[in-house]
């Protein structure tokens, strides 16, 4: 049934997006399932339902982008509707997206709270509600969904592909040397955007992605700037050109990469134009530009100053990675990101049953380029082409060798592959070992722009490049073509003069791949060999790949050494690596010797570090004297380190000052701090008033709180009704509050109940809590049902309690069968089972086949077994040789043992292993047995062993006194060679003098 209602529950978002189902004959009815609200349709243009209580009112976008949800906001505002709901929720028909970098404060105008994570709830977590609910709740919402969904082979699928003709007419602008175009969007013909591939490579069909041209058109509208990332031929910029394509009273701007300045000239007369700069390929401007990489984060700041629109692309992955590396954060936060994913199978199948648009599948990777641009016959073609050629094939082959060489060896001037004729041609002659003509060049040239490989325009030649990569040669890898670079310029300085050699930019991404610090020097170096000065960001990505302060440190010493300058980034880096506090201190320290502004991560940072409360007050002084406003972050961590209860109260109050609004987890810190169950529960009550949700952590941290197992037992009853997960760790803190064999009982009959799985930890810490045997069997038998494989703690604990050693060797029995590793205390278990010191010894026997080391604890329990005092020699003697401490309990036990045995026992030792009054530890026993031995007898024999030691004499005096043997004692402390304090204090004890 469950698997049905997910199905039908997907097939909705299809029918809501072809307005094929009356949302709101579905929806009151799955939120009342689901989330148990009663809400109600309206008829306001803004709103779709509402409830009363509490007062809340929902939208549904099917836009789920984040200019729909900054719009559904601002209408909230200006139609005043947070006067009458305290609340608005955002319901997204599909998944929503990471936004909680995003501020929505400017929209909200602080008119009501508006959280993304709890305020907008997309299909996915509904979902997840579903995946949950109970089997009475799932038929319901089956039975919802089949009665208002259509019939699903009546269902038309949205048509995702549109035609358009090709423009053909092109406008000509005035274009001043900073920029290869401007012109109006509208006039935009498809060679502006995509170059060399518009020529040849063009289809007329466009494949529209959902969701992708809305958000730029949408972005264009409201002066966001966007980056947009996706895979080679995902169809990034093919996007950007059908948006503008259809944008009026838009001029777009692409500038020179060539000719870039930090302030770029604008178009002067604009009327009611706007202005897009559109930059395909942004990451190859940082990398044509690797020592000028701040003009290139100027020019885009002086565009976003001056209001301008920024469209950009990216190829994603490690490219977008390193592009976000080297961008300025404070430019890289106005960009919107727009990722384009790849095309799933469903997609394609809706496509080929509406249109008859060829697909080219033996190339396809996922891209609509690999459909559409028809590799597969450009690689057929690429074998084909030295039929008719006005030269010979190796020129044709050579030349188009050539062509990828220099593009994958970084002689190519910019983002599109545009190499210089004469270094092209000179190359193309190495290569192939043979004179080559330059009428046999130009032919060759003609030749290739004629079939659509490459375009020539002065002395400079353009390559379509994924026509390129992936026709041309495809066994010609990049390690083959670096080799054949190095063999054809023989040292560094010739082939750096050519333009062949690795930027700041390739390496990064190097280093990006890298897995680890170690993997990344590897890099570093290299870069240094070949000539290449690691800048501020190539040793940034470095710091990030160190595991200690200490390879952290190294690179920012060498930074100082070889004066690479250091960032905000560099320090923001490294002081979480700091290994106490005192040490992170020291860099920020050292941030103001070098006029580096710290942030607000760098203070957040340092608040991480802190071991005391004292020093993070440190880090908030510090913080507020910058001016700098901190975040829930910030005093959280503040509330990490809180010393107790009132402190942490006062940083509470401290956050609502400074307008900042609690998490969930600074609420948990603070029940953590609180003192009693009473401070706790009106922290829950807070939690609430700032409608904020509880997590199983909150539980975690209340459950300790509680008086009683009952008042634990209610929370639990609390966490199933607001449908969080019941984990391990919270089941064990619940184990922890029981105190009766009853309250075992009720917690199994719960958890059962519920349905809640338990592992093996916790049926072990229930099996703790059980004295007897009858209990601990049935709590055995429940985690055999439950098919939980028991631990070696349980099975230690149910032969403890075995009535009988025959019962507990049928569980050590069981252990072995299962393959549940014995420890130790399993073999001391099973030894104080035992019924003799026969049996005893085999366990013992069996402990050291298991090759454990044997114990104290372990000869304590050997001796428990045995009277026998020659028994108890061969013990003694067996724990001496392993060089085991006797200690005052085996002692004890050895005395409790021997009883009235004692003398005979101290008379063998004496007489058959005299070795052992030179023993201080044997001593320690004779002591112990002194009132069972006759003294004059057992002096005489000791003495000149006892009188040796200051230490012996004291304590058989003490001993002695204790037993009332004052002339023994006298005696004794006459044979002092020190007379201490403790001396004196015993004479004292004496009832007479001597």
């Amino acid at each position: 049934m469950l698997n049905d209602t997910i199905l039908l529950f997907k097939d909705l978002e299809t029918c809501i997006q072809q307005q094929q189902v009356d949302t709101k004959l579905i929806y009151p009815t799955l939120f009342r399932l689901l989330y148990k609200w009663k809400i109600t349709p309206l008829k306001d243009k803004d709103l779709d339902f509402a409830s009363v209580n509490p007062s809340f009112a929902i939208k549904i976008l099917t836009e789920i982008n984040i200019f729909a949800i900054n719009s559904a906001i601002s209408q909230f505002v200006k139609n005043k509707h947070y006067l009458q709901y305290e609340m608005l929720y955002l319901l997204l028909i599909g998944e929503k997206q990471n936004y909680s970098l995003i501020s929505f404060s400017k929209y909200t105008k602080r008119k009501f709270d508006f959280e993304p994570d709890q305020h907008i709830i997309d299909h996915p977590a509904l979902l997840a509600k579903l995946k949950k609910a109970k089997p009475n709740i799932v038929q319901q919402v089956y039975d919802l969904l089949k009665t208002h969904l259509p019939d699903k082979t009546a269902v038309k699928q949205v048509v995702t592909a549109q035609r358009y003709e090709l423009p053909t007419k092109k406008v000509a602008e005035s274009i001043p040397e900073n920029y290869t175009l401007i012109k109006t969007a509208s006039s935009l013909i498809p060679y502006d955007i995509l170059g060399q591939r518009a020529n040849h490579h063009y289809s007329r069909f466009y494949w529209k992605r959902k969701g992708i041209d809305n958000l730029l058109q949408l972005a264009i509208q409201q002066k966001q700037s966007v980056l947009l990332s996706g895979a080679a031929l995902a169809g990034k910029s093919r996007a950007v050109l059908e948006v503008l394509q259809k944008t009026m009273k838009v001029k777009v701007l692409i500038p020179n990469i060539h000719k870039i300045k930090a302030q770029m000239p604008l178009p002067e007369q604009l009327g009611n134009y706007k202005l897009v700069v559109f930059i395909d390929h942004l990451q190859d401007y940082f990398r044509y530009h690797q020592s000028q990489q701040e003009r290139i984060n100027k020019m885009l700041h002086y565009y976003l100053q001056k209001g301008v629109t920024i469209i950009a692309t990216s190829l994603d992955g490690l490219e977008l990675q390193a592009l976000q590396a080297m961008m300025e954060e404070k430019v890289w936060r106005q960009f919107e990101q727009i990722h384009i994913p790849p095309i799933v199978h469903e997609e394609i199948f809706d496509h080929l049953s509406d249109s008859d648009q060829r697909l080219d599948f033996d190339a396809f990777d996922g891209s609509v380029g690999s459909l559409l641009m028809g590799i597969t016959n450009a690689a057929k073609n690429y074998i084909a082409l030295p039929n008719k050629a006005p030269v010979a094939a190796s020129i044709i082959y050579g030349a188009l060798e050539t062509f990828k060489s220099l593009y994958l060896t970084s002689n190519s001037y910019g983002y599109r592959p545009i190499f210089e004729n004469n270094v092209a041609k000179e190359f193309c002659i190495r290569h192939m070992s043979k004179k080559l003509g330059q009428k046999k060049w130009d032919d060759t040239l003609a030749f290739l722009a004629n079939k659509g490989y490459c375009e020539v325009k002065e002395n400079q030649i353009i390559v379509e490049k994924a026509w390129l990569l992936h026709a041309v040669a495809p066994h010609y890898e990049a390690h083959q073509i670096r080799q054949e670079v190095n063999r054809i310029y023989h040292n560094v300085s010739e082939r750096k003069r050519n333009g062949f050699y690795n930027k700041s930019f390739d390496y990064l991404i190097s280093l990006l791949k890298s897995k680890d610090f170690r993997d990344g020097e590897a890099v570093f170096e290299s870069m240094q060999k070949a000539g290449v000065k690691p800048n501020t960001v190539i040793c940034n990505e470095l710091l990030q790949k160190a595991a200690t302060f200490k390879e952290g440190k190294s690179i920012l010493e060498w930074m100082e050494t070889k004066k690479v300058k250091r960032s905000i980034h560099t320090f923001n880096r490294l002081i979480p690596h700091a290994n106490w506090f005192e040490q992170g201190w020291a860099l920020y320290e050292q941030m103001g010797k070098e006029k580096i502004k710290a942030n607000l991560e760098t203070f957040n940072h340092l608040l991480g570090i802190t071991d005391n409360y004292p020093q993070a007050q440190q880090v908030f002084e510090a913080l507020l004297a910058q001016k700098i406003t901190a975040n829930t972050t910030t005093i959280n961590l503040l509330l990490a380190q809180s010393p107790d209860f009132a402190t942490s109260n006062e940083l509470l109050q401290l956050m609502q000052e400074k307008g900042l609004r609690p998490n969930i987890e600074s609420f948990n810190l603070l029940i953590q701090q609180a003192q009693n169950m009473e401070q706790s529960l009106s922290l829950l009550q807070l939690i609430r008033d700032f409608e904020l949700s509880p997590t199983t952590k909150t539980y975690q941290q209340l459950i300790p709180k509680t008086n009683h197992f009952a008042e634990a037992i209610q929370l639990l009853d609390n966490i199933q009704t607001q449908d969080l997960d019941i984990d391990q760790p919270l089941l064990l803190l619940l184990v922890d509050k029981i105190q009766t064999t009853e309250e075992v009982n009720q917690f199994l009959n719960i958890t059962q109940n519920a349905a809640i799985a338990l592992d093996a930890s916790v049926y072990e810490s229930l099996i703790q809590k059980t004295t007897k045997y009858e209990t601990a069997l049935e709590l055995f038998e429940a985690i055999e049902a439950a098919k939980v494989i028991p631990n070696t703690a349980i099975y230690n604990h149910l032969i403890q309690l075995a009535p009988s050693e025959t019962t507990a060797q049928d569980y050590f029995q069981k252990m072995q069968d299962q393959a549940i590793p014995a420890n130790i205390d399993t073999y001391h278990l099973l030894i104080s089972q035992a019924a003799d010191y026969s049996s005893a010894h085999n366990r013992f026997e069996e402990l050291q086949k298991a090759h454990f080391d044997p114990t104290g604890q372990t000869f304590e329990l050997l001796l428990q077994k045995t009277t026998d005092y020659s028994t108890i020699i061969d013990l003694l003697q067996r724990l001496k040789q392993l060089h085991l401490p006797m200690g005052k309990d085996l002692c004890l036990i050895v005395k409790q043992q021997l009883g009235t045995n004692a003398p005979a026992f101290v008379n063998h030792l004496i007489k058959f292993h005299p070795q052992v009054l030179n023993d201080q530890e044997y001593h320690q026993l004779f002591i112990l047995l002194l009132d069972q031995l006759d003294l004059e007898a057992f002096f005489k024999q000791t003495a000149e062993y006892i009188y040796t030691s200051d230490a012996l004499i004291m304590a058989y005096a003490r001993q002695l006194i204790d037993l009332e043997s004052f002339r023994w004692a006298t005696r004794i402390l006459e044979e002092l060679q020190d007379k201490t304090e403790e001396y004196y204090l015993l004479k004292d004890e004496l009832p007479f003098n001597f």
